[in-house]
């Protein structure tokens, strides 16, 4: 199968120290398998941002600089528009400077489309990280780490960049999300704004650059002049910016915490005892049990198509090497952990 060595000290400082996010929760849940080689071996797969990544994290800055900006962005002066748009470039040259040229345009359109009428008589502040104490009935002690994108008073703002989008499923699914319950239980926040952000510089169906087209101009006609299909975007905002909003009771925050929360936080505590016992052997079958176990890359799901491939996929088929993964990041999102 596949022979794992085992390092002095693990990668990650496990749940107890260094903390559990909705990413690293996400993790383990996906294969516990996996989750040894990204905590314990502090590998994932070596891949360079993606196109979809970065033009999410591109958007995501752009919605914080309107967002905590009492004017509504639909009253921005053109100076104003102007000087978002610079401050996007300069941001996209100075994280993603591999991101394709349109993307600082085309964030900057969408952006400009993006209803933010909820700030009206609230005041917002985005990017707010959190990092708090949280005990398990079983007396499991951890530190609940993230990052909300928008919180006032008595709301939350969660931004979501994707490639497709199914409005009634989102609707109906993302009441139980994870990360939305979680981050409503520890900003004790009932009211939550959701959005789903599709991303068009990646559709098969835009239309092709003229020779000689800006950048600019190219991306200002998928937004208002070209008509096939969903386009342009200014027309079919609808599909394009997706938002409604959802309310959780005081119920169902207790219910999650009750049935979800607790037993995995507990679960992954003990996996983690497990695997970072000098006993616990990963190459030995018999360790193999309830708490480790390898997850099937492939089981058959009429559901899903063919271009699913999860973490560690070319390490699991064997056309990837250990030696050729990259060293994992932890918490790469937020900043370095509180002493």
């Amino acid at each position: 199968m596949f022979h794992l060595p085992k390092p002095d000290k693990p990668a990650w400082a496990g749940p107890l120290v260094g903390g559990l996010t909705q990413s690293i929760i996400n993790r383990y849940l996906d294969c516990p398998f996996r989750f040894y080689l990204y905590a314990v071996l502090g590998l994932e797969d070596p891949a360079p941002d993606k196109a979809n990544l970065m033009w999410g994290s591109i958007c995501h800055y752009g919605l914080e600089q309107i967002i905590k900006d009492p004017q509504p962005v639909r009253e921005f002066s053109k100076e104003k528009k102007e000087e978002l748009l610079e401050t996007i470039k300069a941001h996209t040259k100075e994280k993603y400077p591999s991101a394709d040229a349109s993307f600082p345009y085309s964030c900057h359109q969408m952006v400009m489309l993006y209803d933010d009428s909820y700030k009206i008589g609230n005041k917002f502040e985005t990017e707010q990280d959190f990092e708090i104490p949280y005990t398990t009935r079983t007396g499991n002690t951890v530190t609940l780490r993230g990052k909300v994108d928008g919180i006032s008073e008595l709301d939350l703002v969660e931004h979501k960049c994707v490639g497709f989008n199914d409005p009634t499923q989102s609707r109906l699914e993302t009441p139980f999300d994870l990360q939305a319950l979680l981050y409503c239980m520890v900003k004790n926040r009932r009211h939550v704004i959701y959005d789903k952000i599709k991303i068009p510089d990646v559709s098969k169906i835009l239309p092709p650059r003229r020779t000689g087209e800006t950048i600019s101009h190219w991306v200002e006609r998928f937004y208002f002049k070209h008509h096939y299909k969903e386009f342009p975007i200014a027309n079919y905002r609808y599909i394009w910016l997706d938002q409604f909003d959802f309310y959780l009771s005081d119920e169902d925050i207790e219910l999650f915490q009750k049935f979800q929360l607790n037993p995995l936080i507990d679960t992954i505590c003990r996996y983690w005892d497990k695997v970072t016992h000098p006993n616990f052997d990963p190459n030995n079958p018999d360790h193999y049990d309830e708490l480790f176990w390898i997850k099937p890359i492939r089981t058959f799901d009429a559901s899903r198509t063919e271009k699913y491939k999860c973490n560690y996929y070319q390490y699991l088929t064997g056309e990837m090497t250990l030696e050729m993964l990259q060293p994992a990041h932890f918490y790469a999102e937020l900043p370095e952990k509180k002493q």
